[in-house]
């Protein structure tokens, strides 16, 4: 169901991370990611503007976003949802 072309998933090994953990994997970042008020954020275009990569619920599976500046605000410049198959309680804006 969530295989789609451009989208790849992939089993990570790591100190803390959940089998039913999920995020946003960059290959090769060109910026240090870090982590302000609860969000990840790095400058992968090195225009001076970071982007923010956030995640929400919705009705029946997890939504991906990527924004410039600030999260939920304007155009997104990436998006990905990932199906669960079964009911959750939306916390999308």
């Amino acid at each position: 169901m969530n295989a789609k072309p451009g989208m790849s998933f992939y089993g990570l090994e790591a100190g803390n991370v959940g089998s039913t953990d999920m995020g946003i994997g960059i290959v090769e970042p060109p910026a240090r990611m870090a982590v302000v008020n609860g969000l990840a954020q790095a400058d992968l275009d090195q225009d001076g503007q970071s982007e923010v990569f956030s995640s929400c619920a919705t009705s029946e599976g997890i939504k991906f976003t990527v924004w410039t500046g600030r999260a939920n605000q304007g155009e997104p410049r990436w998006s990905g949802y990932y199906y669960l198959g079964y009911d959750l309680q939306p916390t999308c804006p």
